[in-house]
């Protein structure tokens, strides 16, 4: 094998093993989740993009890049989280074509028992998750 062909083996071997990894991962994040508030990982992917900005808001399209959906697979995910009542949607001021999320008070509390559980539910994930 040429070293150009070893080099791209490397690189097919490192993306196996991290698609590997993440497969294992996913499931065991998303339990652990479930334990400590009740939240799906996707659905606390997005309050923690929430949470992360100022206002606590982010337009469809912002939101839609930070946890790497298409717009339609984030309408239909923020539908059942606002819902929930964990988020809302607002009009953007000055552009009545863009909306914008906004994490609700009781997506920050939810989204606070599940970085910060208390007792048996408390996670290897939460306790690395509550370090950042």
């Amino acid at each position: 094998m040429t070293s150009a062909g070893a080099g791209q083996q490397s690189q097919l071997n490192a993306w196996h093993a991290f698609l590997v990894a993440h497969a294992a991962l996913e499931p065991i994040l998303n339990r652990e989740l479930e334990a400590a508030c009740g939240l799906p990982l996707r659905w606390f992917d997005v309050l923690v993009q929430l949470d992360a900005m100022p206002h606590k808001r982010l337009s469809m399209t912002e939101l839609a890049n930070a946890v790497l959906l298409s717009k339609s697979g984030l309408t239909r995910l923020v539908d059942r989280i606002e819902e929930a009542g964990l988020v809302q949607r607002a009009s953007a001021p000055g552009d009545r074509r863009s909306l914008l999320i906004v994490l609700t008070p009781s997506g920050e509390k939810t989204l606070t028992r599940g970085t910060h559980p208390r007792g048996r539910h408390q996670t290897p994930f939460c306790r690395v998750y509550h370090r950042q």
